[in-house]
């Protein structure tokens, strides 16, 4: 039996254990018949003293969530909350397990940077390992998961099914089990998903995607600041932090040439890497050439490159990947 203490902010309480009855239920029809003026209440675990749960988040429009990319964006939209006063519930990164290693490194820097504001820690959420149909093997990142069915992400084929399945479907999954959010859909709310879309006239083009459901509204809180990619910058300048490195995939299609050759000069061997993938690919695909899908020119402003970045990769200067990379 689950055993919790319901605090009022008076210090007043009781104690309740439940079999059989949802805490949702008692906890809603508590707060329904005792929440007075500015009264919060909490829900404490008696035996670890964690408070999970407490009334005025309801009170506020239902729980607040950050979906966590640990770029740029994501890092300047944490800084702009807390300078207007507003404290996240939760803080979710989804790990793909295919990361810059840049992008795990930050996660150190700004989890200081979150105790130090009282902020709740960064909770990083994966994909749950997931068993091949044809072979047998389990793989648990999105490369492996490129590497088994030797194909790759889905970005290079136009589809979006990456942020999908590797970074939505988790942090929906974990919230799902957050006694919080069953709260706020048990008494007919819906959880804030803050998604850290900028002004840009990039992202004015995608920031519209996620609509209200019937568990979730998703915001938008740098387009409602104003805040463009440079802006973030300085803003994350401004609060003392590095400028974290673009959070993407180390193989992901989006990559432009300058990126590429960041991370075959830092990392060769994750360039070695996103040859594998290709390698791997190459028999099953049609339509595509590679990562970069098809060549292009350069037109328009567009940074000229082949279809595939195994290619590119073999017309840069020799490194320490040489031998791996052909050259």
């Amino acid at each position: 039996m689950n055993l919790y203490s319901v605090v009022n902010s008076d210090g007043t309480g009781w104690r309740f254990g439940y079999v059989g009855v949802p805490l949702e239920t008692t906890f809603n029809g508590y707060c329904r018949g005792h929440v007075e003026g500015n009264n919060d209440i909490s829900i404490v675990d008696v035996e670890t003293g964690e408070c999970v749960a407490r009334s005025g988040i309801l009170a506020e429009g239902g729980p607040l969530v950050v979906a966590y990319g640990m770029g740029v964006d994501s890092t300047a939209m944490l800084i702009g909350m807390h300078e207007r006063g507003i404290r996240p519930d939760k803080i979710l990164f989804a790990d793909t397990g295919s990361e810059k290693p840049e992008t795990y490194a930050y996660l150190a820097v700004i989890q200081a940077w979150c105790a130090r504001v009282g902020f709740p820690p960064i909770e990083v959420v994966k994909r749950k390992p997931t068993k091949s149909g044809k072979t047998g093997r389990v793989y648990s990142t999105l490369e492996e998961n490129c590497l088994e069915h030797e194909m790759l992400p889905s970005l290079a084929y136009g589809r979006k099914g990456c942020s999908l399945k590797w970074k939505r479907e988790p942090q929906d999954q974990h919230v799902a089990k957050w006694l919080p959010a069953k709260l706020a859909w048990h008494a007919g709310m819906r959880v804030r998903k803050a998604i850290g879309y900028d002004a840009g006239p990039k992202d004015s083009k995608r920031a519209w995607n996620l609509k209200s459901d019937k568990r979730y509204d998703y915001i938008y809180p740098l387009r409602e600041w104003g805040w463009d990619r440079e802006k973030c910058i300085e803003i994350i300048k401004a609060a003392g932090l590095p400028v974290p490195v673009k959070s993407v995939c180390f193989f992901c299609p989006a990559m432009k040439p300058d990126e590429l050759k960041e991370l075959h000069r830092d990392h060769p061997d994750y360039a070695a890497r996103i040859i594998e993938i290709e390698r791997r690919a190459a028999p099953n695909l049609r339509r595509v050439e590679g990562l970069w899908i098809r060549a292009t020119k350069g037109k328009r402003g567009a940074q000229p490159k082949p279809g595939s970045m195994t290619v590119f990769l073999r017309m840069l200067p020799p490194s320490s990947c040489a031998s791996d990379c052909g050259a």
